[in-house]
């Protein structure tokens, strides 16, 4: 097991997230290519850092990622969302609470599937 360390994301961390979303998206496009694709890597670096800090400024968002030996390993983003108007009126119940939404999430090929002990 890798012994991980999860924080919230900080300016810098922008080439190492682009990195590891174009290995999810290499990824599932292998899985489905009508589906999913890999994201060009031009602006990509400088897009994760603009995402970064648009999630890192509001309150009901925010972007965490799992580093390991110095080196960012893995990413989750995650927003809260309130109930929704007339909730009454929708079939799934949970639209009815606040919930936690994951808007993204990515592991390096190199980490997947082999556990971690969080500090």
């Amino acid at each position: 097991m890798t012994d991980v360390l999860i924080r919230e994301t900080r300016a810098g961390d922008g080439p190492d997230c682009a990195e590891i979303w174009r290995e999810a998206g290499r990824y599932f496009a292998a899985i489905n290519p009508g589906t999913f694709r890999v994201p060009g890597l031009d602006g990509l670096s400088e897009w994760f850092e603009e995402v970064n800090a648009v999630y890192r400024d509001d309150e009901d968002k925010t972007v965490l990622v799992a580093e390991a030996d110095g080196v960012l390993i893995g990413s989750v983003a995650v927003s809260l969302q309130e109930p929704v108007d007339r909730a009454d009126r929708q079939v799934q119940t949970d639209l009815s609470r606040r919930r936690l939404h994951v808007d993204g999430l990515a592991v390096r090929e190199t980490h997947r599937r082999g556990g971690a002990v969080l500090r």
